[in-house]
């Protein structure tokens, strides 16, 4: 990601490309809608590997705290624009 500030459809983007990559889902079956838990069944454990996955992309510390309300990729996509924002 961009150091400049990426939009909420880049981070959409990079966020897509993990999953692909780390978890072996196909990119166009992504949407903002999909469901972490329910529709691509992330365990506990899967958390964990996605947020280093997403603290080597965008350079930040992504606490425990931040997943706590997460139910949703834009809920994902969400903190981590926020975090990116009060990072500049």
């Amino acid at each position: 990601m961009t150091t400049s500030g990426p939009d909420k459809a880049e981070i959409f983007r990079e966020l897509r490309a993990v999953f692909a990559a780390e978890f072996g889902f196909e990119e166009s079956a992504l949407t903002p809608a999909t469901r972490v838990v329910e529709d691509l069944e992330l365990d506990s454990i899967d958390f964990v590997d996605m947020a280093v996955a997403l603290e080597v992309r965008i350079g930040r510390k992504l606490l425990e705290a931040d997943f706590d309300e997460i139910r949703t990729l834009q809920d994902i996509v969400d903190v981590i624009e926020s975090k990116l924002r009060d990072a500049r």
